[in-house]
């Protein structure tokens, strides 16, 4: 098993925004929209490959794993309870959490992200602002709530 704590403030930037400017296609004469990756989300991406490099593991993990990403951005101005709250706004979950993952596939958690077969995602403001992980093997024989009884 891996967990581990990073305490940061975490980007609000996705893999999602991409740029995208129009260019002749040399080959066919036409136009041709452009993809580029926006300053913002190349720093993203440098901050997380930074903050997660030294939790890697020396061997990629191998078969299916389970992950747990816990993102916690700094409390909103207008709480003054100390408490955790959910974060119910931009980043989604899923871009934020994919730029996470595809950071810890170019680390070399794992060979490949399709070896994740379950994820838990959890975003909220807190006094402990940062990111926290944990990934294990996963196992199949303590399935989810929702598989009980589906399986024979």
């Amino acid at each position: 098993m891996i967990k581990f704590f990073v305490p940061c403030t975490l980007p609000s930037t996705t893999a999602q925004q991409k740029g995208v400017s129009i260019a002749v296609n040399h080959r066919t004469g036409r136009l041709s929209p452009m993809f580029y990756k926006k300053k913002k989300v190349a720093e993203a991406e440098r901050m997380f490959d930074s903050m997660l490099a030294s939790h890697a593991p020396q061997i990629p993990l191998y078969g299916p794993v389970e992950i747990t990403i816990c993102m916690v951005w700094p409390p909103l101005k207008k709480d003054k309870s100390g408490k955790f709250s959910f974060k119910s706004t931009k980043p989604d979950f899923d871009n934020a959490s994919k730029a996470i993952i595809d950071s810890m596939t170019r680390l070399g958690y794992w060979g490949d992200d399709a070896q994740i077969v379950r994820s838990t995602i959890t975003k909220l403001h807190g006094p402990k602002h940062g990111l926290y992980i944990e990934i294990e093997s996963a196992k199949i024989d303590s399935p989810d709530y929702f598989l009980k009884g589906m399986l024979v």
